[in-house]
């Protein structure tokens, strides 16, 4: 029997496109794989460098509460601020020696150990840097505001100030990195939308991209906005005279010096002076007199 050309035709273009839906399911199920794989690797190595960091740092963090604990217990008012900063240098030794895994509740310790040494400016750093690393922080945020009415109205930081504030709501909640990782995801959503639409030719994926784009580019501009909604770095010292210039002999930008605790936006480094930003006015302070909320 002669069987239909046509059919023969037909036959050889559902093979070929059978073997082309194999190739990418394959393909599909290939990326599924190395990704799920580079997940399992992340979840099993990263928290056991974690671990393993904690217990390391475990003797000395136990040591840092018990001095603190001690200090809450003394009478004497000189021996309770000398054991509040032991505690606190207690902390921040565990801290330096876990680095980036140091966690937000270490740096509320570390600043409530601060508070009760007399260091106000270490302790409005350390709860700066709780809240960089876990905005939703409650305690660090409520630490952090009773702190700063320790320091004179003119030169403390109003958090509400910012005007983008409201605009990029989610910088209250949410880490620097959770915003880069989510602003990742929607940007690969988006090319996977437009991927869709130039392989099917179906218009309607087009304004469906248009949505994770729009997304991806309010958590980037919400990353540029941050920098501004957030002090940059905090004084240390006792007081520092800010000046009008970079150099020791210009004239005090401002009736009194600013106290230990204030918070800055900088805006420039010029050898070893910084141009920072207080109440809204420029002024020039030593560089080492400054600590950056984020370590540089």
């Amino acid at each position: 029997m002669r069987v239909p050309l046509r059919g023969l035709r037909m036959s050889a273009k559902n093979r070929k496109t059978m073997q082309t839906s194999r190739n990418r399911t394959g393909a599909t199920q290939a990326i599924a794989r190395v990704f799920g794989c580079w997940l399992c690797i992340a979840g099993l190595v990263y928290p056991s460098h974690v671990r393993a960091q904690n217990e390391d740092v475990r003797g000395e963090l136990d040591d840092a509460n018990e001095m603190y604990r001690t200090a809450l217990d003394t009478s004497d008012a000189g021996q309770r601020v000398e054991r509040f900063r032991r505690a606190m240098l207690g902390y921040q030794e565990v801290i330096d020696r876990m680095g980036r895994s140091a966690t937000a509740s270490l740096y509320v310790n570390l600043g409530n150990a601060a508070v009760q040494a007399d260091e106000i400016g270490r302790a409005v750093l350390a709860f700066n840097r709780a809240l960089y690393r876990e905005p939703g922080n409650d305690q660090a945020f409520v630490n952090l505001e009773q702190t700063r009415r320790l320091l004179p109205e003119w030169c403390r930081w109003n958090a509400s100030r910012h005007p983008l504030q409201a605009l990029f709501f989610w910088n209250n909640s949410l880490t620097r990195l959770q915003v880069d990782v989510g602003a990742s995801l929607l940007f690969l959503v988006g090319a996977l939308f437009l991927a869709m639409r130039v392989r099917t030719g179906i218009r309607a994926w087009a304004p469906i991209a248009w949505i994770p784009f729009a997304l991806w580019g309010s958590l980037i501009a919400s990353g540029f906005a941050r920098t501004d909604m957030r002090p940059h770095a905090v004084i240390l010292p006792t007081e520092v005279v800010a000046r009008s210039a970079d150099s020791h002999a210009a004239d005090a930008r401002f009736d009194s010096p600013l106290v230990g605790g204030t918070e800055v936006l900088t805006k420039q480094v010029r050898g070893e002076w910084v141009q920072v930003s207080v109440a809204g006015k420029s002024a020039w302070v030593p560089r080492s007199a400054l600590a950056w909320v984020v370590e540089r």
